[in-house]
């Protein structure tokens, strides 16, 4: 019975500690991921992260994204996966390979293929809500989907690739309202804001090197003939064509 106790003392600290540092890992996941709000970004943070041996996921764990995934403006897809993806991260031999957009069929086959070994594939979509996200990978071995890991691991993977979704597009917001407050809404040239941002800054640089610098104005000739012979609508017309 002593025994018997011990072994269970030591089951229970051992499975409270392999939980310690799972959770470890999701924490540290969330910290390398919560800031990313590109492709490039993503990729730089999981190598480092991860690095060519992953110590949870496994040697060979892969993950691919939807090609929009960072297109704030696409919605992702609700009927099925897409063939081609985004390799956000895996491992080519004893690296971490390079960011690439890959047919991800023929991908999981050539290293089936390439395998000298017998491998078992574990295939996660990941999702928000109806949405597909992508997919992740993991061949180190079958027993983890009879086990609490895979379910956890997927539902905070999910939850970071949410805020790397949403910081692409509080971006890409941003972004455009800092494009519409510098640019003029009718014709897309830069307004008065727009200039002084950029004219003063290149006049300084050209002071500094004792550079010759030159600053050229233009004006439209007529605008009232032309609004008033033919309408406003015209007029923007001819705004927009010199423009361009």
């Amino acid at each position: 019975k002593a025994q018997a106790r011990l072994k269970a003392g030591r089951d229970v600290y051992a499975k409270r500690l392999t939980s310690m540092v799972q959770d470890g890992h999701y924490r540290n996941l969330y910290r390398f991921m919560r800031k990313c709000k590109t492709a490039e970004e993503l990729h730089h943070s999981l190598s480092f992260f991860l690095g060519p041996k992953p110590s949870m996921e496994g040697e060979n764990f892969m993950l691919c994204l939807e090609p929009n995934f960072f297109v704030a403006d696409e919605e992702l897809r609700t009927d099925c996966y897409s063939e081609e993806v985004d390799a956000i991260y895996s491992v080519d031999g004893d690296k971490v390979a390079p960011l690439k957009r890959i047919d991800f069929r023929k991908e999981l086959f050539r290293q089936a293929e390439e395998c000298k070994e017998p491998r078992s594939y574990v295939v996660v979509a990941l999702h928000n809500e109806d949405k597909s996200m992508g997919y992740a990978v993991f061949s180190i071995g079958i027993d983890i989907v009879e086990n609490y890991v895979l379910y956890k691991w997927t539902r905070h993977m999910n939850q970071c690739l949410e805020q790397v979704r949403q910081n692409a597009t509080i971006e890409a917001l941003t972004e455009s309202l800092r494009e519409s407050s510098v640019t003029d809404v009718l014709t897309g040239v830069f307004n008065r804001v727009g200039c002084e941002e950029m004219i003063y800054p290149y006049l300084e640089e050209c002071w500094h090197k004792e550079e010759a610098g030159a600053l050229m104005i233009i004006d439209v000739d007529k605008m009232k003939d032309i609004n008033d012979e033919y309408g406003h609508l015209q007029g923007d017309l001819a705004l927009r064509t010199v423009a361009e």
